[in-house]
């Protein structure tokens, strides 16, 4: 999503997410790792939104730990806030 260069000069990035429509889209569970976090170099805070609804207790966790990962490549190591939306609508893993 986000290629080497790009926005130079944004310092807070504001990501909504939806699990389930990325595991929908992709066909496979987790759907996605990297989306290009790295590059943005002059980020100082990354705050993600996640919503819950209708998505395994696992996926929501694969999502946050993707994030937590994106942050920690970026050289700028921005803050990471990550909330949780609709948690209590959120899939047991075995349903």
């Amino acid at each position: 999503m986000f290629e080497a260069g790009a926005m130079p000069n944004v310092r807070r990035l504001y990501v909504k997410i939806w699990p389930k429509d990325i595991n929908s889209a992709s066909g496979c569970r987790g759907g996605f790792d990297d989306i290009g976090i790295q590059h943005l170099s002059s980020l100082a805070e990354l705050c993600v939104s996640i919503y819950c609804q209708g998505t395994r207790a696992a996926d929501v966790e694969a999502v946050e730990v993707a994030f937590k990962s994106m942050a920690e490549a970026n050289p700028n190591r921005p803050k990471l806030e990550m909330r949780r939306y609709q948690a209590e609508e959120m899939l047991k893993d075995d349903e």
